[in-house]
């Protein structure tokens, strides 16, 4: 239940989780802004360290988020499909309040798992790092090229993540330049995500197995190439210290926040996109835009004639 890979199997599980709640695949949005408010746990234990140095025992924290984390899972398993009625419209509050308490656990982790392997041999802490976040945006950046493109993604990059760790735990590169260059790779990687996403549900190659393929890897070959660094950085901090640590958790963690404030925005205006044949493609053989979690699009905008419902949807 440690690091992140609790809240990641929420990710990677969306394709199963989507059709079964009223959100649809707005949850990856709702997801990352209840992650975003989890952070006040890393607040109050940054600010302990800050103004009360040496009052916080980091041992009693762990074990409180390693159980919270457990009891979450637990309950999670059983009622993530339980809907409330709030005025008019049904909600998922047990997947969403569950998620909310998982995301604690997941971000207070990053300021008191990463400080106490400070205890622990140097070798360890590049294991810290395996199950990393997945952000809200591969929605938007894989799905329009179908289901199993976007079931892919998820998972292999979830895959790559700990596989860079252990490539980290036996060959530890603490070279500068090589960092430089696989931080250069990366961001190559996340700006044609990011055009992709932006271009959503229209994005290049939407159609072809070239699109899905090119897509795919360059999901596994961002998360691969920074959480090398990543991994790095970490290391060459402990050396630094146990405040170090403490601050590269807490500046990990507003870094998260601050990207998923600038992104949520740009969530809500998908919906505004146009693209009659694009809607046809998301979600494989799960038809219709209500199942989807999709608005209907219109093309009056575009200079043509009201289309059918069918036609809405592109089918």
């Amino acid at each position: 239940m440690g690091s992140w890979v609790a809240i990641n199997g929420m990710w990677v599980e969306l394709p199963l989780i989507v059709p079964d709640i009223p959100e649809g695949w707005y949850l990856p949005s709702y997801l990352t802004v209840l992650i975003q408010m989890a952070n006040i746990g890393p607040l109050f234990i940054t600010l302990m360290h800050r103004f009360r140095p040496g009052t916080l025992d980091e041992r009693p924290v762990v074990y409180s988020i390693v159980v919270l984390g457990v009891i979450a899972t637990f309950l999670l398993a059983f009622f993530w499909k339980h809907k409330v009625i709030i005025g008019e419209s049904s909600h998922s509050v047990p997947l969403l309040v569950l998620s909310f308490l998982l995301s604690v656990v997941d971000c207070t982790s990053s300021v008191t798992f990463l400080p106490f392997m400070m205890r622990l041999h140097p070798q360890y802490l590049t294991t810290y790092f395996a199950g990393d976040v997945l952000p809200s945006v591969q929605t938007y950046s894989c799905l329009p090229y179908g289901n199993q493109a976007y079931h892919l993604a998820a998972t292999m990059a979830a895959v790559a993540n700990p596989v860079a760790c252990f490539i980290a735990m036996f060959v530890p590169q603490r070279s500068l330049i090589l960092m430089g260059v696989l931080t250069l790779c990366g961001t190559g990687f996340a700006s044609y995500i990011m055009a992709m996403a932006a271009m959503s549900p229209c994005p290049l190659l939407v159609h072809s197995t070239t699109g899905s393929t090119i897509i795919v890897l360059a999901w596994i070959l961002f998360v691969l190439s920074l959480s090398y660094v990543k991994v790095i950085i970490g290391v060459i901090l402990r050396d630094e210290g146990h405040s170090a640590l403490v601050w590269c958790g807490a500046v990990v963690q507003l870094g998260s926040m601050v990207g998923a404030i600038a992104m949520f925005p740009e969530h809500g205006l998908q919906s505004s996109l146009h693209c009659v044949k694009g809607y046809g493609t998301l979600r494989g053989g799960l038809r219709g835009e209500h199942r989807l979690g999709l608005p209907s699009v219109s093309v009056q905008a575009m200079g043509g004639s009201e289309p059918s419902r069918m036609e809405k949807v592109g089918m």
